[in-house]
């Protein structure tokens, strides 16, 4: 199954999106201080309130959008708009197992329906998601070994 969106840079291939913004704003001269700061710390103030500002939103989706039902907005069945959000929800798989949890672990609704979605699209929401559970598994082989070596805290 092809991934969108995508690029292709020589002989690097990324399919999502957020890797693709952050390549670009990095690998380019030219490109705008503000997209994607290369000063640490600036940095880091922005990789801090992306994690408030999603910490609100899971918030909000478990007290608010999951609060009377298996689906957005109390609903017995899942819509378009459950598949759109939880494509993006499911990008924090790619977090260390320790951060995804320590993120996700509060938001038991939001858990069960990410589940919810899985089982009723299933087998095509695994299939859909396959690449991400491939990249998933690299990338926290990838965290264990570094973590040994230096033991810095993964990246949101």
């Amino acid at each position: 199954m092809g991934q969108v969106p995508a690029i292709v840079d020589g002989k690097l291939k990324l399919f999502e999106s957020h890797a693709i913004l952050i390549y670009l704003s990095c690998a380019f001269p030219g490109v705008a201080s503000h997209w994607y700061p290369g000063d640490p710390a600036e940095r880091a103030k922005i990789i801090i309130q992306a994690e408030e500002i999603l910490l609100r939103s899971l918030s909000k989706l478990e007290n608010v959008w999951l609060k009377d039902g298996r689906f957005l907005g109390g609903s017995t069945q899942p819509s378009i708009a459950d598949l759109s959000l939880a494509c993006e929800v499911m990008q924090l798989q790619l977090l260390s197992e320790k951060d995804y949890n320590r993120i996700l672990s509060p938001y038991k609704k939001v858990k069960k329906w990410i589940e919810d979605i899985r089982s009723a699209t299933a087998p095509y929401f695994d299939e859909v998601h396959e690449h991400l559970f491939e990249s998933q598994k690299g990338i926290r082989e990838k965290m264990v070994t570094q973590s040994g070596k230096n033991n810095v805290r993964s990246k949101m």
